[in-house]
């Protein structure tokens, strides 16, 4: 797929910063990145309520984000629990090869990591299951693949750029 320069710079500067930043919300990853978290402060049961509403959405929008991410760097799992490539059937998918990046090798060791949290993120959170035996997706599997991905985003697309992955992801809002 051939992209224009502008279509480019709004992948590497929107569409993968936007998701990586998701994934990044309310972690320890990101308060090692920021150099420390807000202490959000409720005190009301109406607080609280409002709170868990929040944590709840952002923990769903992780999930979901990093399941973008991992087909984005070109994997999912098959029936068997084995990391594959992912298969862009239609004209519009779009993946890292389409930004002169590589994706990364279902033989590979991170792979198996990716694939199990994309597995689990799809039966877990994309479409109600009950017990399908998918693989459990939690705070440590979603930060471990998030950080694949970004050691693998920062090798490939953007390993020439002035700007690396996490840099990006955290810059204020214009």
């Amino acid at each position: 797929m051939a992209l224009t320069v502008q279509e480019r710079e709004t992948w590497l500067r929107e569409h993968i910063p936007h998701r990586v930043r998701a994934c990044l919300a309310i972690t320890s990853r990101l308060g090692t990145l920021l150099g420390g978290l807000p202490q959000w402060i409720v005190n009301s049961g109406a607080e609280k309520i409002a709170r868990r509403c929040e944590t709840d959405a952002i923990w769903e929008g992780r999930i979901c984000s990093m399941r973008w991410l991992i087909e984005f760097v070109g994997l999912t799992e098959d029936k068997n629990g084995n990391p594959i490539t992912r298969l862009k059937p239609k004209p519009s998918d779009f993946g890292i090869d389409d930004l002169r990046g590589t994706t990364i090798s279902p033989a590979s060791p991170e792979a198996s990591i990716l694939a199990k949290v994309w597995k689990g993120g799809t039966q877990g959170s994309s479409h109600p299951t009950h017990q399908s035996g998918h693989p459990i997706v939690n705070e440590s599997e979603l930060d471990a693949a998030l950080k694949v991905i970004m050691d693998h985003l920062d090798k490939t697309i953007y390993a020439n750029a002035p700007t690396k992955i996490a840099v990006l992801a955290l810059q204020p809002p214009a």
